[in-house]
């Protein structure tokens, strides 16, 4: 979720340095209550946007919400924490480095989030 605030308004939180003052900064929160009318939009966007700089998510190939499916054989589906790829391709292609690059991409940024 992108916001830039006036640094200013979080004087108080423990967040706050005075080096801030004055200053703009981009709001990074550690937790969003899943009771929050807008926390399911703020998780998706959040992983959309973690998987795309990783080099995991190509929005060429992403099925999204009332657009028509990716042309092509790499369909990959995104529903919060969950990475789907699906591909049709002929039963002697089984191994997933050859199929999916970027799921090594995917897995090495699993381990480097821990």
């Amino acid at each position: 979720m992108h916001g830039v605030f006036d640094a200013n308004i979080f004087q108080g939180w423990n967040c706050w340095d005075t080096n801030l003052d004055g200053k703009q900064v981009v709001g990074c929160f550690n937790t969003l209550a899943m009771g929050t009318s807008y926390a399911v939009e703020v998780a998706q966007h959040s992983h959309t946007n973690l998987l795309r700089r990783a080099g995991c998510l190509d929005p060429s190939q992403q099925v999204k919400y009332r657009t028509p499916l990716p042309r092509g054989n790499v369909l990959q589906l995104l529903c919060m924490m969950t990475t789907v790829f699906y591909r049709r391709f002929p039963s002697k292609h089984l191994s997933l480095d050859k199929i999916f690059p970027c799921c090594l991409k995917l897995e090495k940024l699993i381990k480097k989030l821990g």
